[in-house]
């Protein structure tokens, strides 16, 4: 049997700017700084630019920014080369380097990634 036209899944992991508000309590920027920060590290339109129109691809659209778990980063930090400048899965410095969250404990990483990773990779 031969299809016709070829399925594929497009995986947009960037393009969302939510943060929902019980996350946004961790985050120490101002809203000004969150906006700015924000416009710099997301993918803007990339869901629109990339959705499919005709029905032959499915689309998986990361729901959050990443700037509250980034779904293409490693789970493990020893693996991860970004962990090492704060961008690890659970980020805690903005892309200047400077501090994104206050004091994230193990326990917060691991609730932000059974919450939004996990779901999102099954």
């Amino acid at each position: 049997m031969m299809i016709n036209s070829p399925f594929a899944i497009i995986h947009i992991p960037h393009s969302s700017t939510q943060i929902p508000a019980v996350e946004r309590k961790s985050i120490v920027l101002t809203d000004d700084q969150l906006h700015e920060e924000l416009v710099t590290i997301t993918d803007m339109f990339t869901d629109e630019l990339f959705v499919s129109r005709n029905g032959h691809a499915g689309e998986i659209i990361f729901p959050v920014s990443r700037l509250v778990v980034d779904p293409e980063r490693f789970l493990d930090d020893k693996l991860e080369p970004m962990s090492v400048k704060g961008m690890g899965v659970v980020y805690t410095k903005t892309s200047r380097g400077t501090p994104l969250r206050a004091g994230l404990t193990p326990a917060q990483k691991t609730s932000l990634i059974d919450k939004y990773y996990k779901p999102h990779h099954g």
